[in-house]
């Protein structure tokens, strides 16, 4: 009967409880949470990280738009009742960052972030950091996409700051961003198109890649301004010639936040 029932218990798991992500039993030990998005569809919070870490703005199940996320408490209350009879393949799942990426913020008065929701997509959009505070020492840039503070999601900007008062363990906490690069460069020779995130790379060069997005640059991401900025390291923008001599030279140089081959 004992066997029984653990293969009942099991099968229940699999069909009720497997991440179509990784077809691994979703589980919520240690930080790790179960997330549900607007469609109903649920998964690992690990794994439907690492999909919006490559942009991706659909259900992996049903490709219905993603717009928000929330922790299934529900299923967490499941998952936690069955853990003790069922396999469980989350070993080692917070060193999976292939395209997310772990900041570790310190506790402090002043950020110096400026913030802002996205549209149709979770999470919030690093706008501007100030480089004397302490965000921008923690690593933080302008143009990140900071989806979850210690792999738990918010709804909005509200809910963001309740997290990063009451999140804090020992004075730090972690926030899950969107994987993206940063290189200090004097000349960018390169083609762009405007996009609403920032502007597309149309061809390969020595820094970047076709379908890379640079999203700011010394911290500027509106797209004016960025614009001014990739016209004054030599790059054409929407087919036009730059209009800007070089600004930059090897002792000053440009930081470029960028994401790298994005989806269309």
């Amino acid at each position: 009967m004992e066997r029984m029932e653990q293969t009942v218990v099991q099968e229940l798991s699999d069909t009720l409880l497997q991440c179509v992500v990784c077809s691994n039993n979703m589980t919520c030990k240690d930080r790790l949470c179960l997330i549900c998005v607007p469609c109903t569809h649920r998964f690992c919070s690990h794994c439907i990280y690492e999909w919006l870490g490559k942009l991706n703005r659909s259900c992996p199940c049903c490709r219905q738009p993603i717009s928000s996320l929330m922790v299934d408490h529900q299923t967490k209350d499941l998952s936690s009742l069955l853990s003790n009879y069922c396999d469980s393949n989350d070993d080692n799942v917070d060193n999976i960052h292939n395209f997310t990426s772990l900041i570790n913020l310190k506790e402090s008065s002043r950020y110096g972030m400026v913030l802002y929701n996205i549209r149709n997509f979770p999470g919030i959009k690093v706008s501007y950091v100030d480089n004397t505070l302490s965000a921008y020492r923690d690593g933080v840039r302008a143009g990140d996409i900071i989806l979850a503070i210690n792999s738990k999601p918010f709804f909005n900007l509200q809910q963001f700051h309740s997290l990063l008062k009451s999140e804090f363990i020992d004075g730090n906490l972690s926030m899950v961003t969107c994987k993206r690069f940063v290189i200090h460069i004097h000349s960018l020779k390169n083609s762009f198109v405007k996009h609403e995130w920032g502007y597309i790379a149309l061809h390969d060069c020595a820094q970047l890649k076709k379908n890379d997005i640079v999203v700011s640059c010394n911290g500027k991401t509106h797209p004016d301004q960025l614009l001014v900025d990739l016209r004054r390291l030599g790059s054409y923008i929407n087919y036009t010639i730059p209009h800007f001599k070089n600004h930059y030279t090897p002792s000053n140089t440009a930081e470029i936040v960028y994401y790298s081959n994005f989806i269309r």
